[in-house]
């Protein structure tokens, strides 16, 4: 270091360079990561970066140019591409960008069915109105949507039940929908002609076989019991 003249004394100053011949290998994931705009997205996670090289520390971006951090990179809650960098021990770099979609709350109706009688049954899908791509509909009996419904459609029995819609992102929305199903009229013949004709020959209680712990009974005109029966068969 030289001065103008008069102006001070020539001097050396020095530094010291190190060479790294390390390779840093930053790993990010290539698919697009998505959370729901509730929980937001963590960055931060040692799962975004698994299978990196070890000994490295991690800053986030807004940018490719690495102006603008990441305000809040534990707790993302915009869509957009982020840019991880990743400096090893001796300060070398290298940046990846990763691309993030935060879901909103799905949108979706449920239009109340109307009454049915068995032994008709209920199609819950059939109630369910609105935008349905990339949302998953489940079936559920409690409104924690903890207790699942076996076949949501065929329901044949009156109650209320819950439909909760998932998109993508993880955001859910559960909907109640209530069912009524009425009891149909069962009406026993009076009379039957055992004859061998092929016309009347066996006495039928049409729609009984729906209630499979019922108690048949027969009486003549007099009130003696002539024959009883737990459950039914024709």
């Amino acid at each position: 270091v030289t001065p103008y003249p008069d102006q001070g004394c020539i001097d050396t100053v020095y530094t010291t360079i190190i060479s790294s011949a390390d390779v840093i290998d930053l790993k990010v994931p290539v698919a697009t990561l998505q959370s729901c705009i509730s929980t937001g997205l963590d960055l931060t996670t040692g799962q975004i970066t698994s299978g990196s090289s070890s000994g490295l520390s991690f800053a986030y971006y807004t940018d490719p140019n690495l102006t603008n951090y990441a305000p809040t990179p534990k707790f993302i809650t915009a869509s957009g591409t982020y840019y991880i960098k990743a400096t090893n021990s001796v300060g070398c770099i290298v940046v990846k960008p990763v691309t993030v979609i935060i879901s909103t709350y799905p949108v979706f109706s449920v239009t109340p069915p109307q009454p049915i009688t068995r032994p008709g049954y209920f199609d819950l899908n059939s109630a369910i109105s609105g935008n349905t791509n990339g949302i998953v509909y489940t079936f559920w009996q409690d409104t924690l949507a903890t207790i699942p419904i076996a076949r949501p459609e065929a329901m044949s029995k009156s109650g209320t039940y819950y439909i909760k819609a998932t998109n993508q992102g993880g955001c859910y929305i559960i909907s109640a929908i209530t069912i009524q199903v009425n009891e149909p009229l069962v009406t026993p013949p009076n009379a039957f002609s055992p004859n061998g004709d092929g016309i009347n020959d066996q006495w039928e209680i049409h729609l009984l076989c729906l209630y499979p712990d019922c108690l048949v009974a027969i009486f003549n005109r007099s009130g003696q019991s002539l024959f009883k029966s737990a459950g039914y068969s024709n």
